[in-house]
């Protein structure tokens, strides 16, 4: 015979065994989804052309839905917190940069006052990245 069955453990050791081997299989807690944000832009730059101010930008490795554009105007300081949403474009509808690795929003108010501005990207779930760093143009 080659196999004896009952050879090995036996007992109250089997028994021991078994409980040390179902309390491995335990399943813990579900955790909850894992959410991240999309990147944040850290190279927004203005650039005044004429009577009207585009803002220049890359955009983030993730896929994203849509760009929204943040102002405040008048005396420093500024905070985005505060900024007014300007609008918001879907990322089909971007207009790429000369260099055509960028993109660029335009702000045509004529403003006479400084300004600062901000974006944010909006993924398909519609999450929100943090504020992009200041972006500043003051009247010409």
């Amino acid at each position: 015979m080659l196999c004896h069955w009952g050879s090995g453990v036996r007992g109250p050791g089997l028994g021991v065994f078994f409980l040390l081997f179902l309390g491995c299989a335990k399943i813990g807690d579900p955790l909850p989804p894992l959410v991240i944000p999309p990147d944040t832009a850290s190279d927004v730059e203005t650039i005044r052309l004429a009577d009207r101010l585009q803002i220049i930008f890359s955009p983030p490795p993730q896929k994203i839905q849509r760009v929204e554009l943040y102002r405040q105007c008048g005396n420093p300081p500024f905070s985005p917190e505060n900024a007014e949403l300007l609008g918001r474009t879907e990322v089909e509808s971007l207009p790429r940069y000369a260099n055509g690795s960028r993109f660029l929003l335009e702000d045509e108010s004529g403003t006479k006052q400084t300004c600062s501005y901000w974006i944010r990207f909006v993924d398909g779930r519609g999450l929100s990245s943090p504020f992009s760093n200041t972006a500043a143009a003051a009247p010409e």
